[in-house]
């Protein structure tokens, strides 16, 4: 059953047990297309971010409010947060997904307070749709930010550039593949199926058969010896 709560749709309930939830559920599930934006819903610090792989939560990320209280979003596509970082009320911390457990794209938020889970409801269109009130010098904040990772993104494509278009990286490359042995085994049962061919009176492989043994042994145990 799909509820509205402060204008947020609730496809499980705080305490609700269902075909999905055996035992009583312990935040709220919260129907969102993949890579929705989830944000904080108090001031905080990234405590933990998780990833169970097709279990539980899956990725997520358990913020350490600032009255004490841990938020807990579950079943994330990615995040844009880190461990120790403070975050504001209303601040992106990832994108909603369906990894984990989970039935369906959608997000898991839970609240603990002194170890014990409490309702999250009032807090789910805060981690869904409130946004930071902008201000001047948090739109600069903001601005440099996405300037210097799109720098950091152009750079690390750059490099992977120009390693792969230096001759000593495929000159490496080859020579660790060679010296492996790991091509032996597999040209000479080639080599020896070439043979059977001839064998059997078929001509076409003699020259490539002959040009190729020739050049891989030169490689092998000339250019790219051990």
């Amino acid at each position: 059953m799909l509820l509205k709560m402060n204008g947020a749709p609730i496809s499980a309930g705080f305490g609700a047990i269902d075909h999905v939830h055996k035992t009583p559920h312990t935040g709220i599930d919260i129907p969102l297309a993949e890579g929705s934006t989830l944000r904080a819903i108090a001031n905080g610090v990234v405590e933990r971010i998780t990833d169970y792989g097709d279990k539980s939560i899956g990725r997520g990320v358990i913020l350490k409010l600032d009255d004490g209280r841990e938020a807990i979003y579950g079943h994330m596509k990615g995040f844009t947060v880190k461990v120790g970082q403070h975050v504001a009320q209303g601040q992106q911390i990832g994108y909603s997904g369906n990894s984990g457990a989970s039935t369906g794209s959608h997000l898991h938020l839970g609240l603990m307070q002194n170890g014990q889970y409490i309702d999250p409801t009032k807090y789910a269109d805060a981690a869904i749709a409130t946004k930071v009130k902008s201000t001047p010098w948090s739109d600069i904040k903001d601005g440099a930010t996405a300037f210097k990772e799109s720098l950091d993104a152009i750079k690390e494509f750059t490099g992977k550039v120009i390693h792969w278009l230096n001759p000593h990286t495929w000159y490496t490359e080859l020579h660790d593949l060679f010296v492996s042995g790991a091509l032996d085994t597999p040209f000479i049962l080639g080599t020896i199926g070439g043979v059977i061919l001839l064998m059997m009176g078929a001509s076409w492989p003699k020259k490539w058969l002959f040009w190729g043994w020739v050049i891989f042994w030169v490689l092998r145990a000339g250019v790219f010896r051990a």
